[in-house]
């Protein structure tokens, strides 16, 4: 495994997820803020994480985050996720680090996409929402909305065609 379009013998090998199998003593299945959902609509299989919109027992679609928040934390690096997003009207993928400093929630949106909003993607012929733009965006966490930058890029392809690689090379007074 190398780093994409970077040079291997500069990074050392930290934190690596092939997903045989949802390793419950590093990942969560909710945010910190609520509760785990017991309806489960997520897999490993074949080497993949799949999520999927699903009703909860009352009826209502609910969020699904997986994150290893109080489990694993790493300032610096490049971090890389290699990813197929979903079709769809209320669909919203992302790939975050962040932290928690107390009361502050600082996150760094590596990608994030929301194929049924405005600007975000397309209709296809029978009316799915296609993604075809994800935004990047540094929250410093200190306030609600407060933004230290915010790029949405259209990648001019169906992101829900194929896997595509999302990555930031995080250092001390930037990301790229």
């Amino acid at each position: 495994m190398t780093p994409y379009g970077q040079d291997a013998s500069q990074y050392t090998l930290t934190f690596n997820e092939e997903f045989d199998s949802l390793d419950s003593n590093l990942w969560n299945d909710h945010m910190w803020y609520e509760g785990s959902n017991p309806t489960k609509n997520y897999a490993v299989e074949d080497g993949k994480l799949k999520i999927w919109p699903q009703r909860d027992a009352s009826g209502n679609f609910f969020n699904r985050t997986l994150d290893t928040d109080g489990k694993y934390y790493q300032t610096y690096g490049y971090f890389e996720m290699e990813a197929k997003l979903p079709k769809g009207k209320g669909t919203w993928p992302a790939f975050w680090l962040f932290n928690h400093i107390g009361d502050r929630r600082p996150e760094m949106d590596i990608m994030e996409a929301y194929a049924g909003g405005e600007g975000w993607g397309y209709k296809d012929g029978s009316g799915v929402a296609v993604p075809n733009t994800y935004a990047a965006t540094v929250w410093v966490g200190d306030y609600e909305g407060h933004q230290a930058g915010f790029k949405m890029h259209n990648a001019g392809v169906d992101l829900s065609a194929g896997f595509h690689k999302y990555a930031v090379k995080w250092e001390p007074n930037k990301q790229t």
